[in-house]
């Protein structure tokens, strides 16, 4: 993983004061910083994933083609 990556969802999990707690409670042996790693990079695979989605929906309708005439 990239190092600023690291630091990022590092500095996460400490801003989220309680969620070592939760963890903890709710069974899951994680540390907080990998769960926050999981979390962000599931959430990002996903919403590129929907827009793949969408792309290919709007251009298989020739929709892309009106959206495009929109924009400048």
């Amino acid at each position: 993983m990239i190092p600023i990556a690291n630091v990022i969802f590092d500095r996460i999990a400490r801003n989220l004061p309680n969620l070592k707690a939760k963890l903890k409670k709710a069974g899951m042996g994680e540390e907080p910083e990998d769960f926050v790693k999981k979390t962000v990079l599931t959430a990002f695979y996903m919403t590129t994933g929907i827009i793949v989605f969408l792309f290919l929906i709007l251009a298989r309708y020739n929709v892309l083609k009106g959206i495009l005439f929109i924009l400048p």
